[in-house]
């Protein structure tokens, strides 16, 4: 059980996941999507990621990295504990391989917990999302966490990566 040790540099925060996490369908409140982006940027998506890797967000770091007040952060994460377990991405035609699976649904996470007394969460990702946010190669989008912090709209931040997808097209 490793939780991750990377350094909350803002300005090095980097997103990538696969594109077929990109084009997915899903439904995130919007502290769920900024909690999930900053938990995927701290994965090194060239290593192998495992199921027993953690990953935390302190209430002061998500205050800064979506301009929010620190009271504002803590209330969001501990909503997030309560919602964010049950919530699910759904992929088209996720192997290539297989023209027999048509759709796969899968759950972001397989564990969350607050920290009461440090003011942080730390969730582990499904098994089923680690190939689409590590040892990433080919078809993958790429974008600075700090692109999207201040947007309010999760919308917004869908276009946002929908865009990103294809920066260099």
């Amino acid at each position: 059980m490793s939780v991750s040790k990377y350094a909350m540099n803002h300005q090095k925060l980097t997103v990538c996941k696969a594109n077929k996490v990109v084009e997915a369908g899903y439904k995130l409140s919007l502290n769920e999507q900024r909690v999930v982006l900053a938990c995927i940027a701290q994965v090194d998506s060239t290593k192998e990621l495992l199921a027993t890797d953690e990953f935390e967000l302190s209430a002061k770091d998500f205050a800064k990295l979506f301009s929010v007040s620190e009271d504002r952060a803590y209330h969001a994460l501990t909503d997030v504990v309560e919602t964010l377990f049950n919530r699910y991405v759904v992929l088209s035609n996720p192997f290539p391989d297989r023209s027999d699976v048509i759709r796969l649904k899968m759950r972001w996470i397989s564990s969350i917990y607050y920290l009461d007394d440090k003011g942080k969460i730390v969730l582990r990702f499904a098994q089923d999302m680690l190939p689409y946010l590590s040892q990433l190669r080919g078809e993958f989008t790429k974008y600075k966490l700090e692109h999207i912090g201040k947007i309010t709209c999760i919308y917004a931040i869908r276009l946002y990566e929908l865009l990103a997808q294809w920066e260099n097209t």
